[in-house]
């Protein structure tokens, strides 16, 4: 019972245990004691991630190396997970089993009136600097108090480039200006308030690719594919459900759980040849490299650039323009592959997209891939020796999800029990 009350409710809905949270930030050094603790947001049904650190040395320069510390794993983790808050306490209140008394560290908190350092004040001021320096500390869940005019949006608090969508989006809402023309990757807080004010300077991003991701596919890329394709189909009992679910004559975001490296073939071998040509997916950028077997993979599979710790315009602009050019788009809204085969929270890169642009959502369930080739394995598995069969494999196509008229925060919801319904339901008819 104790645990329960002690779990943190997410912006989304869901909750999580804060010990679990704490695992993800054991590498911190100077640091003694370390504890999580959901603080409830000002004016909001959601919780607030703190942490509250009894450090090794009680000097100013080691709060700073904690933070930055804090700040650089939370911007490797999925933004519900990052730290809104620290707290520099002298010691850890402990029951006689030596558990931590969160809920005197959050009353602590709240009498010190640090819940709602990443909310939008509920009244609104004419500074506008701090107007946005909210704004941005809510999409990065990032410490408020880290935040200045020079701070770089996208490199500093590694908002990758489609939070920057959301971004633009959260601000374009406040203030009736739309930024995105606007961004590089140096771009501070003041360069944000300038833009606001019209007074920005349309700026390439740094380092950013000459080539348009994603870029049109030929027959000689689908005859690449088609090879793969039916060798999985040969190799594994891949069974596919609903595909007429998927759209043949206007843009879609499909997304769904990630559990192996080969996830986009099996969800675009359900597709035909026309919805192919037009299918592109979300790639982390350490996956563009310069040989020749990755530039036939970028091109085949239709690879778009995510730098999660950066943007790339110019992707997302293409990619935009794909979406409204009848382009389907493929996201693992996770993130990150999963380490147990087990879907997790998502983030919402993919409602952010989908509500800019209008395109429906397809969500999708892929069961068993994760035995085919799970994360940390080198090599796929080509057939299940213990059973002396081929794998089993089947994917699942949902109802299509309306973008039109919701949220981010409601559309990112509405996927993530999509996705649950799917699992559920597959779950369900294996056991039958």
């Amino acid at each position: 019972t104790g645990r329960l009350k002690e779990n943190i409710v997410l912006s989304t809905g869901k909750k999580i245990a804060p010990d679990d949270i704490e695992s993800k930030y054991s590498a911190l050094s100077g640091v003694k004691e370390f504890v999580i603790c959901g603080v409830p947001a000002q004016d909001s049904d959601y919780d607030e991630i703190h942490a509250f650190v009894v450090p090794e040395k009680a000097n100013t320069d080691g709060f700073d190396s904690i933070k930055k510390q804090i700040v650089d794993l939370g911007a490797q983790l999925v933004q519900n997970m990052r730290i809104s808050k620290t707290h520099f306490v002298d010691e850890i209140p402990r029951t006689s089993l030596q558990k931590p008394k969160r809920y005197l560290l959050k009353q602590q908190a709240i009498k010190e009136g640090t819940g709602s350092d990443n909310q939008i004040p509920a009244v609104k001021t004419d500074d506008t600097v701090s107007r946005v320096t909210d704004i941005i500390a809510k999409i990065a869940n990032a410490d408020i108090s880290d935040i200045n005019s020079e701070t770089r949006i996208f490199s500093d608090l590694a908002i990758d480039s489609l939070s920057a969508i959301n971004l633009a989006l959260e601000l374009e809402d406040v203030f009736k200006v739309n930024i995105e023309k606007y961004y590089n990757e140096d771009m501070t807080v003041n360069d944000i308030v300038l833009a606001l004010h019209g007074k920005g300077i349309q700026k390439s991003s740094i380092g950013q690719d000459s080539l348009d991701y994603p870029q049109d596919k030929s027959s000689v890329d689908y005859n690449t594919y088609r090879f793969f394709k039916n060798l999985a189909k040969f190799c594994y009992k891949i069974k596919f459900i609903n595909t007429e679910n998927v759209p043949e004559h206007r843009g879609f975001i499909i997304c769904a759980n990630h559990v192996s490296k080969i996830d986009y073939l099996f969800i675009s071998a359900a597709l035909s040849r026309k919805q192919y040509m037009h299918l592109c997916c979300m790639a982390k950028k350490e996956l563009f490299r310069n040989d020749m077997f990755s530039r036939r993979l970028i091109k085949s599979t239709g690879m778009v650039p995510v730098d999660r710790g950066g943007i790339n315009k110019k992707s997302m602009d293409n990619l935009k323009k794909r979406l409204n050019d009848n382009w389907g788009v493929v996201i693992h809204p996770e993130g990150t592959r999963s380490e147990d085969g087990i879907f997790k929270e998502i983030k919402s890169g993919a409602s952010t997209l989908a509500v800019s642009t209008g395109v429906p959502v397809i969500p999708a369930y892929i069961d068993g891939a994760y035995e085919i080739f799970p994360k940390g394995h080198k090599m796929m598995r080509f057939f299940d020796w213990k059973h002396f069969r081929r794998f089993p494999l089947t994917v699942t196509f949902g109802n299509p999800i309306s973008s039109n008229g919701v949220s981010i925060e409601n559309l990112t919801e509405k996927i993530q029990n999509a996705i649950l319904e799917l699992q559920g339901a597959e779950k369900e008819a294996v056991t039958k």
